[in-house]
């Protein structure tokens, strides 16, 4: 279960079985948002989607953060921008991002 702090230089994994955290740290902070969404995927891959940059406008990036290597990776945008109120799940080999899109007009 992933939890990143906004704007850290740390991912903390939180073990379910042991109960107790794993830190892991980012290379290339820079490039990632503040508020992402995250889903972890079974082989330790986080995928980092959406965002805000300067706390108002929303984002379609999609990131994996590989906790194998620590290192960042960019994917394509989005074809549209993630509300805050959106949600990622895994299942079965794919990522789902769950909710609606914001209206610009």
């Amino acid at each position: 279960m992933p939890i990143f702090p906004i704007k850290r230089a740390h991912c903390y994994l939180f073990d379910l079985g042991k109960k107790i955290y794993q830190v892991q740290q980012f290379l290339n902070l820079e490039d990632l948002p503040d508020e992402p969404k995250t889903v972890m995927t079974p082989n330790g891959d986080i995928h980092i989607i959406g965002g805000l940059k300067k706390k108002e406008n929303l984002l379609k990036t999609h990131f994996i953060f590989r906790s194998t290597t620590s290192e960042v990776f960019k994917l394509a945008d989005l074809p549209y921008a993630v509300n805050p109120s959106n949600s990622l799940m895994y299942h079965s080999k794919f990522v789902y991002l769950v909710g609606g899109i914001v209206d610009k007009g």
